[in-house]
């Protein structure tokens, strides 16, 4: 119990920035669109660097159908992987990670890392949960989101809401915004909700940091990581 404890005291002490990146390219023709997924795990609002890591697991799960993602291009820092899927259809793509030892945390960092992809405009039940072992619902539409906008999440760790779980936000850090700026640190309610509104365009994560036991003597860090791209405001908007 202690342990378990001090585990999660520390990380209100320090501001972890590592995250599982997911970002979809679509292209579509005719009745099918061809998915390409590129998965890096970096520190998004800092632009880096990029660490080595291994994949546990990739999938996707649309309206159409379902399967696995098969690597192409597999280095220590990127991994880049293809699916075909009939249209119209709503994509949820999920990449897991091996178990990443961080030894000047003295832990191990585990993430599972969701995206939604729209295809023909089809919106389909967004708000239905995978039952990941650690899983960010939306309460908001997750895409077709425009800066200035307010996202609702519920994290769910285990099957269950996450009350009081911290919840790292980054920006991907592609346009040379300031850091502090660029990420953002919230703390789920009570029912394990928690809501952000996007300053910027662009691709946002947020990482709802849980507790997933213990291998040997160090403790494994449990993430949910769900990712977004934010719309720029259209011309004529206040």
């Amino acid at each position: 119990m202690l342990r378990g404890l001090f585990f999660l005291v520390a990380l209100f002490e320090v501001c972890y920035a590592h995250m599982l990146v997911v970002q979809p390219e679509v292209k579509e023709k005719g009745m099918q669109a061809e998915i390409t997924v590129r998965t890096k795990f970096t520190h998004p609002s800092s632009a880096g660097p990029d660490m080595k890591f291994t994949v546990k697991e990739g999938f996707w799960v649309c309206t159409t159908g379902k399967g696995k993602i098969f690597w192409e291009k597999d280095t220590p820092t990127e991994k880049v992987g293809r699916f075909k899927v009939s249209v119209p259809s709503l994509c949820r793509i999920v990449v897991s990670n091996k178990e990443y030892f961080e030894p000047s945390e003295r832990r191990y960092i585990k993430q599972i890392a969701k995206v939604y992809i729209p295809l023909k405009g089809l919106e389909g039940r967004w708000e239905r949960p995978l039952n990941l072992k650690a899983e960010i619902v939306p309460l908001s539409r997750p895409f077709w989101i425009v800066e200035g906008e307010t996202f609702v999440g519920r994290v769910y760790i285990n099957g269950k809401p996450a009350r009081g779980v911290r919840v790292e936000v980054e920006y991907l850090n592609e346009k040379g915004i300031p850091e502090e700026l660029a990420s953002q640190t919230l703390i789920t309610n009570k029912d394990g909700y928690f809501f952000f509104s996007f300053p910027y365009a662009g691709w946002w994560g947020f990482s709802a940091i849980g507790f997933g036991g213990r291998k040997g003597r160090y403790p494994i860090e449990l993430d949910a990581v769900l990712w977004v791209k934010v719309l720029p405001k259209p011309k004529g908007g206040k």
